[in-house]
């Protein structure tokens, strides 16, 4: 009786040391796991944030300028960047084609 009882003292305090160790390595994934969180955050602030400073940089282009001052860019930009400009023109008329199909 007496070693039936020590068995289940022993095996009562395993379970407890294994539980205690359960909980702490639980601790620390759920630890790891906000800090990750945190990173994911702050990494979809900064997105918004360039995004946001984008959309003002081309609302403040097209307040600035008028259609003969963006057509005269867009020119510049197609003789500088000939590969660029034919890649986005076939974008464009890509996506067009595409609309107007639907």
């Amino acid at each position: 009786m007496q070693n039936q009882e020590h068995g289940l003292n022993q095996a009562g305090t395993q379970i407890k040391d294994k539980a205690a160790e359960f909980g702490a390595k639980a601790g620390e994934v759920a630890d790891a796991a906000e800090r990750k969180g945190a990173r994911i955050v702050e990494g979809i602030e900064n997105a918004a944030s360039n995004v946001k400073d984008r959309f003002d940089d081309t609302v403040g282009y097209f307040r600035d300028h008028d259609a003969r001052a963006m057509a005269e860019d867009l020119k510049s930009y197609v003789k500088s960047h000939p590969a660029q400009a034919l890649i986005g023109a076939i974008a464009v008329g890509f996506i067009a084609g595409r609309m107007i199909r639907r």
